[in-house]
C-alpha cells in the first residue's frame, strides 16, 4: 500500500506522549451489504502481542450455541484497530457472561 508520510501523536500507558514517524493510508472496508467505505488508518510496526488461541467449544457451551455460530480469529495478529469516529462499525454487546462478552459486528 501507498501511504503519506505523517508524524502520529501517540500517547502511551503513563499519559507520556512520543511522536512516531508513520504514514496515513486509506483502507476500503466493505460492509456485509456490499457497501464500502474509506476509512484513514496509520501505520505502527506492530499494535499488539499474538492473540492466543481460543477454544470455541467452552464459549459456546456458555452462551448456549454452537460453535460454528461463533465467527472469530483462532490465533494471530491484530491487523486493524477501527477508532471511535467509525464508531458504527464497532461491535455491540448482545450477552455477558461475568466479565466474557457476546458481540456483534
Amino acid at each position: 500500500m501507498k501511504g503519506k508520510p505523517v508524524k502520529l501523536g501517540m500517547v502511551v500507558v503513563g499519559g507520556q506522549s512520543t511522536l512516531v514517524d508513520s504514514f496515513m493510508f486509506t483502507v476500503t472496508l466493505i460492509r456485509k451489504d456490499g457497501k464500502s467505505i474509506d476509512v484513514e488508518a496509520f501505520g505502527i510496526e506492530k499494535i499488539s502481542s499474538e492473540i492466543e488461541k481460543v477454544n470455541l467449544d467452552e464459549i459456546a457451551r456458555i452462551f448456549h450455541m454452537r460453535p460454528s455460530e461463533i465467527s472469530r480469529p483462532q490465533k494471530g495478529e491484530i491487523d486493524l484497530l477501527i477508532g471511535q469516529q467509525y464508531a458504527a462499525f464497532h461491535p455491540a454487546r448482545v450477552e455477558e457472561s461475568g466479565h466474557l462478552l457476546l458481540m456483534k459486528n
